[in-house]
């Protein structure tokens, strides 16, 4: 019969973590249940380095189950862990107290498909607005295109790294326009399409007890090229199709 390896005090602090954002109905909602948490989320506030090496680890062990989200504007998958049965039952044992059911994963995700930082979201938000509203004046043929120092006015807690990210993801556009009759040149910014319909599905405390990420649904048909189904770890989930997920 192999030998279990015994769980490192690191190890099993992150199932104890994990377990509780479980058993308590916390986290992220994915496949019907709640308990995922983003791999950026699940630290050790002493031990930082060590955590990336220890949750695929941990799911290899069939202690957690791993949900792979193809998200809007990005080509690699973002990882969300949650605890499996399995990872509790070691828990229990370590810790000498009775086993707890872990509610089983569904096999359908109908959830939203884009985590975006909490500031960054509320750029967004006040990108809409001006251009649903028509605020400002009408640039490079459109309402919509606004400088920083006008989006900052109607969200004081703008960073330029808000920005930045909605053009990454292809959520935003930025374009050069002169200034005056000078010549000189300032940055304008403007959603695209999908951004213009994107809506927030959820809002979760990260376990410093801020939020952190709003999860967020882009229209399909607005979208990139699907990518690969979600994937979860071999042996989770049945077979019950998920409910609908509320507004945060």
């Amino acid at each position: 019969m192999p030998t279990i390896r015994p769980l490192s005090p690191l190890e099993a602090g992150i199932l104890t973590y994990l377990s509780g954002e479980a058993l308590r109905g916390r986290g992220w909602l994915r496949r019907g249940v709640r308990g995922w948490r983003l791999y950026s989320e699940v630290k050790d506030e002493q031990q930082d380095a060590y955590i990336a090496e220890r949750l695929p680890h941990l799911a290899r062990l069939g202690l957690l189950d791993r949900l792979d989200v193809v998200e809007f504007g990005r080509t690699r998958a973002t990882l969300l862990y949650r605890i499996a049965q399995e990872g509790e039952r070691r828990l229990a044992a370590l810790e000498g107290r009775p086993c707890e059911a872990i509610p089983p994963p569904e096999a359908e995700d109908l959830g939203g498909n884009l985590f975006v930082p909490a500031p960054t979201w509320s750029a967004l938000l006040t990108l809409q607005r001006c251009a649903r509203e028509r605020i400002g004046p009408v640039r490079l043929g459109a309402h919509g295109w606004m400088s920083i120092g006008e989006i900052a006015a109607g969200q004081p807690t703008l960073r330029h790294d808000d920005l930045t990210w909605l053009v990454r993801r292809g959520l935003a556009e930025l374009r050069k326009a002169p200034v005056g009759t000078e010549g000189a040149m300032r940055t304008l910014y403007r959603l695209t399409a999908p951004a213009m319909r994107a809506e927030a599905l959820d809002a979760v405390p990260a376990p410093g007890g801020q939020v952190e990420m709003v999860e967020t649904r882009v229209p399909e048909e607005a979208g990139p090229t699907p990518g690969p189904r979600p994937r979860l770890a071999p042996g989770s989930g049945s077979r019950r199709r998920s409910g609908a997920v509320g507004r945060p």
